[in-house]
C-alpha cells in the first residue's frame, strides 16, 4: 500500500495542473470540490491543505466528507465532487468543464 502513495500523489497533481497552471495570477479563484473518506491514505492531500497549496493557487475548495472511498467515488460518479481522494487511486469529474 505505501507504494501506491507516490503514484496517487502523482496523479492528482496531474489531475489538478490543468486547474493550477495560470489561475495563481487570477484574482478569479477556481471553485472544485473534493470528495474523501477519513483515512490514511488522504494524509498527503491534507499536508497540502495545511500548507495551503490550494488556495495560494487560486483554488476555492469545497470538501465533501464520506464514510468510505466507495461513497466518495459515488459522490464524484453523481456529479455531487470534482474529484476523489482516498480511494487508493484518484477519479476526476471532468466531464462538461472547459
Amino acid at each position: 500500500m505505501m507504494n501506491r502513495i507516490p503514484i496517487i500523489t502523482a496523479v492528482l497533481l496531474a489531475l489538478l495542473s490543468p486547474l493550477l497552471g495560470s489561475s495563481s495570477c487570477s484574482a478569479e479563484r477556481e471553485p472544485i470540490s473534493i470528495a474523501y473518506a477519513p483515512f490514511e491514505s488522504t494524509a498527503l492531500f491534507w499536508i497540502a491543505l495545511d500548507r495551503q497549496y490550494f488556495s495560494n493557487n487560486g483554488l476555492d475548495l469545497t470538501l465533501l466528507e464520506y464514510e468510505s472511498g466507495s461513497a466518495a467515488l459515488t459522490g464524484v460518479l453523481g456529479g455531487k465532487a470534482d474529484i476523489a481522494v482516498g480511494l487508493g487511486v484518484c477519479l476526476s469529474n471532468s466531464f462538461g468543464r472547459a
